[in-house]
Order: structure tokens, then sequence, then C-alpha cells
């Protein structure tokens, strides 16, 4: 069976990481390929699917990388950094040398997996040529569309939260879903130090305290415009903020607390829409819960 490795990913956080390994998995679906993940170790203990088959990169990375870093931002990046060293050095260099004609490198340009007419050519031998049975993605420009379209339920099977999460994630909603019909997730993301730099016009990536008043204004616009009854409609928020202001959603029912960020995230795909910050966690929430999405934007609309 042909096989593919992901190697690298673009070094990006949950959500970018769970994006460039949805499309790689859609593709070994639809292509009965055999695909093991070697560089998702900093997040695959929130997630019940064992990621990598590999014994040595299990037990180096796997099985070592601390979940009470994720407590505190710093200690995260601290650890993340050493790791990051510990592993090009053990594992990326190695392979860059020695199968140095069995890598994809998508850092230069973006390869359309299910599309044959712009199909790269290491791409078609791979499903061509009886011969060459293995290849090692690098970063992260790996889009096929259609697949993910199409294996969405097997990616969320794949990708099912551990348990305890998972628990926690379903009682939560019940519990909302006892006395409101209607709910809103709301991801709010604030930046922090090492995030871009997005000028956008339209719609907010990042957002401040400041911006909450016209975000409610904008929620109560969805409310009316989709005929919803207010006191029903239950606004569940998921947000990085150091400090939120609560105060801010005056007139809203609204349910926030500091969660693992998984928990966030399928939170936000257990809703009935999601108005978030254009990024890939709200994005992500959407596709997996397949549910409509809302980007924030700055200037008002009809939605």
């Amino acid at each position: 069976m042909k096989k593919i490795i992901v190697l690298q990913h673009n070094e990006g956080q949950l959500a970018n990481q769970l994006w460039l390994l949805s499309h790689l998995l859609a593709y070994s679906l639809e292509k009965n390929y055999d695909i093991d993940i070697w560089c998702f170790y900093q997040y695959s203990k929130f997630f019940d699917a064992p990621f990598s088959k590999n014994k040595f990169i299990k037990f180096i990375f796997y099985k070592t990388f601390p979940t009470f870093v994720f407590k505190n931002k710093n200690l995260f990046r601290l650890f993340r950094k050493i790791y990051r060293i510990i592993y090009k050095t053990l594992v990326t260099f190695p392979i860059k040398f020695f199968y140095k004609k069995n890598i994809i490198d998508s850092s230069q340009k973006q390869y359309i997996l299910d599309n044959d007419f712009k199909k790269d050519e290491i791409i078609k031998k791979i499903e061509n040529d009886p011969n060459f049975n293995l290849i090692f993605t690098l970063d992260w420009n790996f889009f096929a569309y259609s697949y993910l379209e199409k294996h969405r339920e097997k990616i969320k099977e794949i990708f099912k939260p551990r348990k305890d999460l998972e628990f926690q994630i379903k009682n939560y909603i019940q519990e909302i879903r006892k006395n409101f019909d209607y709910i809103i997730g709301l991801h709010l993301r604030f930046k922090e130090p090492g995030d871009g730099d997005f000028y956008d016009p339209e719609f907010f990536w990042y957002v401040e305290n400041k911006d909450l008043e016209y975000i409610t204004d904008l929620i109560k616009k969805i409310i009316k415009e989709k005929n919803l009854n207010i006191n029903k409609t239950a606004i569940l928020i998921t947000s990085n903020a150091k400090e939120l202001d609560i105060k801010k959603f005056e007139g809203l029912n609204v349910f926030y607390e500091k969660r693992n960020m998984v928990v966030d995230l399928f939170l936000l795909s257990e809703c009935d829409i999601i108005l978030g910050c254009k990024s890939s966690f709200s994005s992500f929430a959407s596709y997996v819960g397949n549910i409509p999405i809302i980007f924030c934007i700055k200037i008002r609309t009809k939605f």
C-alpha cells in the first residue's frame, strides 16, 4: 500500500494543523493510502486516535510532550521551541538527507490533490508508479476540498476528542439546550505575542474589548434578521482573551468561561451557527460541525 508520512507542518497552532491534516487525510481516504502523522505530538493527547504509528516518533515525541504547559502560554512556547529543535535534528534533517527524492515541499507552492489538471508530477508519480510507494510531506499548502467534503464524517470521527473532553462538550451543550432554542457560537480571537499582523478593512482577524459593544450589536442584528427569540437564544463564547469584558454583552444570554482549547473548538462545532473572527479556528469548527459561519464584519451589511 502506498504511504504518506506527514513530516512537518507550518508551525501553526491547533486549528492550522488540523486543517493541514484534514486535507491529507481526505486525500488518503479517497486513494486508500496509508497515512502516518509524525508532527502532531503537541496536541495529540487531547484526541482519541493514535496519530503516529512509528514507535520511535511515538516514544520520543508523542508520549513526552507535556500537556500541563498549555496552562501557561510562555511555558508552552518554550517547550514547543525545544521540541521543534529536537524534532528537526533527529527527524526532519535525516529524512531530508536520506529520502530527498520522496519529499513534497509545499512551502513554495500549492499542491492541488483533487484536481487532475493541476496535479504536480510527484503526486502523479505516487499515484501511477507502482514502484513509488512512499512520500513525506512538508509544510501546509496541500488542498483537496472536494475530498474534504466527501469524507467529512470520517475525518470528524478521526478527530474526536478524548472521552473525558467529549463528555464535557456534550454535557455543556445539553445543559444550554434545556433552556434555549438556538445557540450562536461566538469566537473572539485576541492578539497574542507571535501572532501575525493582518489588516483587513472588512473583517475582524483580532478583536479588543473596545470592539465588543459593536459585536453585540451585530449579534442582535443577526437574531432579528433570523427571526429568533432573543430570550431563547444563547451566545456561547470561546476566546483566548486574558480578560473578557462580559458586561459589553448587555441584553444577551452569554455563556463564557476559560476552557481547554479543544473543548472550545468542538463546543463551537455543536452550535447552530458560528460568528467568529476570520481564523482557522472558527473555520475548522464550522467544517467539522457542518454548520454555517459568519465572519465578524467591520461594516454593517445584511446577513
